[in-house]
């Protein structure tokens, strides 16, 4: 299958700046195009397209490489001003440019797809080929030094929020619990399978078996009808097991959210008390738009913490379908008819744990931008007002 280079700009050309305290590497935008041979030679026809593609191409790069160079001369000339700041702008900067380079190599590898489905429309020879554009960029953090004078000691307190680090590694559990419920979503729908075609054999074959034997044969038939190893009272326990080992990972993992919250909050109280220190040496405007920021993360960090009551809501609610599923199993092997009056108790337990978890995550995500914005406009504040 031909791979076609279309486009590689190196961006560093385009951007051509000096700078005494922003090191900028190699920043590079590329599209490749996966063609299948079909496609590849009815494009290889017109020697106009490649060029044609190019220039739209180069046309979007530059755009960005303009909007990146003047964010790369703001922040050499922050730096120079407030070099002790320098860890905020650095973050900045390289915050904006993956994202500028994310979104115009998107932008252009999106225009050439568009002209080969097009293309591909007007050649009823080729439609059912492959022709795929995408994007990849060279991205390497760029380096900012301080290099001049300190800036002065008296707003050293007012430096932004140093939260940010630690709710990330709250984050990072939140979304390992994601993975460990999925998981335990999985196994819950295997038991659940097994549990609702049980409940039919049963009631169709075996109806009125007393003795364990009959019921084992009774299992083994299930297989076919889950696609998975023969639901036996054996294999159900082990899918149960399974379950019950994630469910216990979910726990063990949410009982380390508590003191990472409490160390966020601990580090926003003491931010409060500096800041309260200020008051009287810094003006008082400053102080309320500082404090006004301060107040959006400390609502973020509230939001955060009531995602830890869903997770551990999702939680209860995997050990409750797991006692209806174990109450179930038991009864099957004390009798069949015991059985089937749990059957539809355990069949009925809760199958989405997931859901409420990853939505709960979502929100800690949403809550974890929202103290980074804080932490940046806390900064802005100070450099650019003081």
């Amino acid at each position: 299958m031909p791979k076609l280079e279309l486009v590689r700009q190196e961006l560093n050309k385009m951007i051509s700046v000096s700078t005494q305290n922003v090191k900028v590497p190699a920043l590079t935008i590329q599209l490749i195009v996966d063609l299948d041979e079909p496609v590849y030679k009815a494009l290889d026809k017109d020697s106009r397209w490649h060029a044609i593609q190019q220039e739209k191409a180069y046309a979007k790069v530059k755009v960005a490489a303009e909007e990146i160079k003047k964010h790369i001369l703001d922040a050499d000339a922050k730096v120079a001003k407030f070099p002790k700041q320098s860890e905020i702008f650095e973050k900045d900067l390289n915050s904006f440019v993956q994202a500028k380079l994310t979104k115009t190599g998107e932008e252009v590898a999106k225009d050439v797809q568009t002209y080969l489905d097009d293309f591909k429309k007007g050649n009823k020879e080729v439609t059912k080929f492959k022709a795929k554009c995408t994007a990849k960029i060279g991205f390497t953090a760029i380096i900012v030094a301080t290099t001049t004078a300190a800036t002065a000691a008296s707003h050293g307190a007012l430096a932004p929020l140093g939260i940010v680090a630690i709710v990330k590694g709250g984050i990072v559990i939140t979304q390992e619990i994601v993975k460990l419920a999925i998981n335990a979503d999985g196994a819950a729908k295997i038991v659940h399978g097994e549990l609702v075609v049980l409940k039919g054999l049963m009631s169709e074959k075996i109806a009125g078996a007393k003795t364990k034997g009959a019921t084992e044969v009774a299992l083994n038939v299930i297989s076919k009808a889950l696609s998975i190893e023969t639901p036996s009272i054996k294999n159900c326990e082990k899918h149960i097991e399974v379950h019950h080992v994630k469910i216990l990972e979910m726990e063990k993992d949410s009982h380390k959210l508590a003191p990472i919250l409490q160390q966020a909050m601990g580090e926003e109280k003491k931010y409060r008390e500096k800041l309260k220190a200020k008051k009287g040496q810094v003006d008082d405007k400053k102080i309320a738009k500082i404090e006004a920021k301060l107040d959006n993360a400390e609502k973020a960090l509230a939001a955060i913490v009531n995602t830890t009551f869903t997770i551990a809501d999702a939680i209860k609610k995997g050990e409750d379908r797991e006692e209806e599923w174990k109450k179930a199993i038991d009864a099957l092997k004390s009798g069949i008819p015991d059985w089937v009056k749990y059957v539809d108790v355990a069949i009925g337990a809760a199958m989405d744990i997931a859901v409420a978890v990853h939505d709960a995550s979502g929100v800690a995500e949403q809550a974890l931008n929202a103290i980074i914005a804080a932490e940046q406009a806390i900064g802005t504040e100070v450099i650019e007002k003081v």
